[in-house]
């Protein structure tokens, strides 16, 4: 059974998970070098991003490390040290894919075959979120700027402005049904995003009545999707 537990970060770096149940420290992890480390669960396996841009995986139950994944690591600018510290992490809701932010890179990760299984370029610092399907990953930077991207083509699919951050990156959370996001900034704006293809294209259809042309699906789908009739019943004069 999983663990229902309270993840903080004592002094010195020092991982503690607390079993909310017990009502006791279930497990203790040890320090990163220098910086306060991120860390995050999903199911028995937490997910440590270290000093260097690697990411240790441990094992709950057996309260052992498993795995140690080993990012790209560009020259992009966007470090401190020497070496790329880990920005963010974040676990799909199946805990399959952990996406790590990591020297201006994100790397998404096949938790189970301890591979990275897609490489994106941001060039950003901030967090991450999948959507609950795990098909859309979404990176909020220090400007305020929502990145999309479709995980499984690697596609950036656009990008949301409308936040002014204060130089704090917008954490983002998705609903159920991944229809839409929504996301807070620490001076307190929040804002809701329609993440619907189907809304997209009523809203199209209600300003153009009709389909988009060739031309036009390519410019602003491209190759994504096959091209489909957008308009169910387009307006007749």
């Amino acid at each position: 059974m999983a663990l229902l537990v309270d993840l903080t970060v004592e002094r010195g770096g020092r991982l503690s998970l607390a079993d909310v149940s017990a009502g006791r420290v279930a497990f203790s992890a040890p320090p990163t070098e220098t910086f306060p480390a991120n860390a995050v669960t999903a199911g028995e396996t937490l997910a440590v991003g270290q000093d260097d841009g690697s990411i240790a995986l441990w094992d709950l139950e057996s309260r052992r490390r498993v795995a140690v994944l080993q990012p790209d690591r560009p020259v992009t600018g966007q470090t401190r040290r020497p070496g790329h510290y880990v920005d963010s992490l974040a676990f799909d809701r199946a805990g399959e894919q952990l996406a790590s932010v990591s020297g201006g890179t994100i790397t998404v990760w096949d938790v189970p075959k301890r591979e990275a299984g897609a490489t994106l370029r941001w060039g950003g610092r901030g967090q991450v979120r999948f959507s609950p399907d795990g098909r859309l990953l979404a990176a909020g930077s220090q400007d305020g700027a929502i990145t999309l991207w479709d995980v499984s083509s690697r596609e950036q699919l656009g990008t949301l402005i409308g936040q002014d951050p204060h130089g704090t990156p917008p954490d983002m959370t998705f609903s159920p049904d991944g229809s839409t996001m929504a996301s807070v900034v620490g001076g307190g704006g929040l804002m809701l995003w329609d993440l619907s293809v189907e809304s997209w294209m009523r809203a199209a259809c209600s300003v153009t009545n009709r389909d988009l042309t060739s031309a036009e699906w390519e410019r602003h789908v491209g190759d994504l999707l096959p091209r489909i009739s957008t308009c169910a019943s387009p307006s007749r004069n």
